[in-house]
């Protein structure tokens, strides 16, 4: 999230911040931007604060029971990474059907779940060691 400072004599207007807001920037002022800005007029002071999209990563190790993988209500996606075995997901529970991932194996292409506060876990069941990935 790079900071700029406005050196023109006009008011930058709708620059979208980290937490989705919007606000202008006046003259001389000095605001952070969600993104890395081009616009002439606009002097980058800083690189950081850094954005990083990652919430948290945690590794489960799979069987046939099924086990709760916690999800962050402000995660918009988790991705499951596994270098070997298969998994199958649930929202919430795992009478919840169908499953949002069934059997899906670790060699296949990696398939994000939508998350944005519709669950709060993930009951997840199946074989090997996976890293549950929750981003922004």
């Amino acid at each position: 999230m790079p900071t700029y400072r406005n050196d023109t004599d006009t008011i930058f207007s709708q620059i979208e911040k980290m937490d989705g807001s919007k606000a202008d920037l006046a003259p001389g002022e000095v605001g952070e931007s969600k993104y890395f800005l081009g616009t002439p007029g606009l002097t980058l002071i800083s690189e950081t604060p850094y954005y990083n999209p990652l919430i948290g990563a945690q590794m489960i190790t799979l069987d046939s029971s099924y086990q709760n993988v916690p999800v962050d209500l402000k995660a918009r996606q988790v991705v499951f990474i596994g270098n070997e075995g298969s998994i199958t997901a649930y929202a919430q529970s795992e009478t919840n059907a169908p499953p949002l991932l069934e059997n899906h194996d670790a060699s296949s292409v990696v398939i994000p779940i939508k998350a944005g506060g519709r669950f709060s876990k993930l009951r997840v069941a199946g074989s090997g060691t996976w890293r549950a990935i929750q981003t922004r």
